[in-house]
C-alpha cells in the first residue's frame, strides 16, 4: 500500500519493474493519477487522518510512504504510524537566503500544527509505542546541487535540484504569509534568492533523507 501516493509513480513503477503480480493500492486524498495505469494498481481516494481505516487494505506485506511532513497534523502522526536541510561545509554565504528560508518554512509550519520538521529520536518513539519491532533507520545524503564529484550522485543531484527549486514558491505562500507575516513579494523575492543559490556549486548544501523500516509485531507466543 502505497500511502499519499500523490501521481502515483511509486505504485506504478512498483507494479511495472518489481512485482507484476502485487496488487498496490495507491491512497491519497487527491485523485490525480493517470488515466493508464497497470492493472495491479488500485488507486483509493482516502484521508490517512481519519481514525478508521476501514476502506483500506487489511493485510499487507509493505506500507510505502514518503514526502508527507507537512500534510499531516503534528499531533496525528502517532495515530498515523502509532533539520532537514543541513550544510556542513564552509562555502555557503554568510547570510545564506536558503538557510533563511528553511527556518521560516519551518517555523510556518510548526504554527499551523503540521511540523515539516525531522525528529529521528521520536520517530523511532512513535514506531516503537505503536508496537512495531526491529526499527531500523538509514540517512541518506540528497544533494541540493550536483557538486559531487560522483556521476550517479550528481544526476540523483539535478533531479533533486530541479524538484525543489520549482517547489519552494509553492511550499511558502502559504506559511510565510499567513504565519510568518511576510508579504506575497517578499516570499517570491525570498525563493528566487534561494533558489539561486541552490545552483551554485561551491555551495555544498544537501538535504538529509531518513529511511525508517520496521515490522509489524508477530502473533501472542
Amino acid at each position: 500500500m502505497d500511502l499519499g501516493t500523490g501521481t502515483g509513480i511509486w505504485a506504478i513503477n512498483v507494479a511495472e519493474g518489481c512485482f507484476s503480480d502485487a496488487t498496490i493500492m495507491a491512497v491519497d486524498l487527491n485523485q490525480i493519477q493517470p488515466a493508464l495505469i497497470p492493472p495491479g494498481v488500485m488507486p483509493k481516494q482516502f484521508d490517512i487522518e481519519e481514525p478508521i481505516w476501514g476502506p483500506l487494505l487489511a493485510d499487507c506485506d509493505l506500507i510505502h510512504m514518503r514526502m508527507l511532513l507537512g500534510s499531516i497534523r503534528t499531533d496525528l502522526w502517532p495515530q498515523v504510524y502509532r533539520k532537514i536541510f543541513e550544510c556542513d561545509d564552509d562555502e555557503r554565504p554568510a547570510n545564506s537566503a536558503f538557510e533563511k528560508w528553511a527556518e521560516l518554512f519551518l517555523d510556518g509550519m510548526d504554527h499551523f500544527n503540521r511540523s515539516a520538521r525531522v525528529t529521528p529520536q521520536e520517530t523511532r518513539q512513535l514506531l516503537e509505542a505503536s508496537g512495531f519491532t526491529d526499527v531500523r533507520q538509514e540517512v541518506i545524503q540528497a544533494y541540493v546541487c550536483p557538486w559531487s564529484p560522483d556521476r550517479h550522485e550528481r544526476e540523483i543531484a539535478r533531479w533533486f535540484n530541479l524538484g525543489l527549486s520549482h517547489s519552494l514558491e509553492a511550499l511558502s505562500l502559504v506559511p510565510l504569509v499567513e504565519k510568518q507575516g511576510l508579504k506575497v513579494e517578499e516570499v517570491r523575492e525570498l525563493c528566487a534568492q534561494a533558489k539561486r543559490e541552490t545552483c551554485v556549486l561551491r555551495y555544498h548544501t544537501y538535504c538529509n533523507i531518513y529511511v525508517w523500516t520496521a515490522r509489524k509485531p508477530g502473533p501472542p507466543q
